[in-house]
């Protein structure tokens, strides 16, 4: 459910808080409603606090969470230590033209002349040597990952990350019915970044959900009114 590489920032996605304030007040938030809400079963609290099911959602997501952001800053620490110490890259070794075979030694390899052929030679040992400095790098390169427990680190990290995701997807799918419900996952969200493309959706269909009960609600205590009189 989370999505690393945002097309729209944070702080773009800041503007929702202030279109949800500007709703704050039951007739906006009727307002702002779209008509074509589907029925829902659902009891709706435009008014009230945040629902008891989504408060214990909250509550073990920000225990994963804790734990996500701890095995964060030892991944951090190590990533850091490893990008002090991990080798150069070598460049590739090539012929004087800046190939890696003349044309000549491709056909004769194609032809399969033997490696001592006087066209094939040069560019077996290019080939030699761009292996053998690869295999090197590579092997001072895990060296310096082992050195830094980046390996240890990302795997640590990663495995909390599968948690931490699935309790913020539990919200991220909680039905809203109440504004309080809605503020509850933008926090959530300015944590963990979903999906912008999915998120926004629902928001909007939380909204509408929120809006329809309240027409609902005041519809009822406007026929009630008029009953007294």
């Amino acid at each position: 459910m989370k999505k690393n590489n945002q097309h729209v920032s944070r702080r773009s996605f800041m503007g929702v808080t202030v279109g949800l304030a500007a709703i704050a007040m039951p007739a906006a938030v009727a307002a702002a409603a779209a008509d074509n809400v589907g029925p829902t079963n659902l009891p709706t609290r435009p008014t009230i606090g945040v629902a008891p099911e989504l408060l214990a959602l909250k509550k073990a997501f920000d225990v994963e969470f804790r734990k996500f952001e701890k095995t964060r800053k030892i991944y951090s620490a190590a990533e850091k230590r490893y990008f002090a110490i991990r080798p150069a890259k070598p460049e590739r070794v090539r012929d004087n033209r800046g190939l890696d075979a003349t044309h000549a030694s491709l056909m004769a390899i194609f032809r399969g002349e033997p490696d001592d052929h006087p066209d094939v030679a040069p560019a077996k040992e290019i080939v030699r040597i761009n292996k053998e400095m690869a295999e090197a790098w590579e092997a001072a390169d895990q060296a310096a990952q082992e050195e830094a427990a980046m390996v240890n680190a990302d795997t640590v990290h990663h495995r909390q990350f599968i948690p931490t995701d699935r309790a913020a997807s539990r919200i991220y799918r909680f039905k809203a019915r109440s504004l309080a419900d809605i503020q509850v996952k933008i926090e959530v969200h300015r944590k963990w970044t979903f999906d912008i493309d999915y998120f926004m959706p629902m928001l909007v269909t939380d909204i509408n959900r929120i809006a329809k009960a309240h027409r609902q609600s005041s519809f009822t205590g406007h026929t009630r009114c008029n009953n007294l009189i």
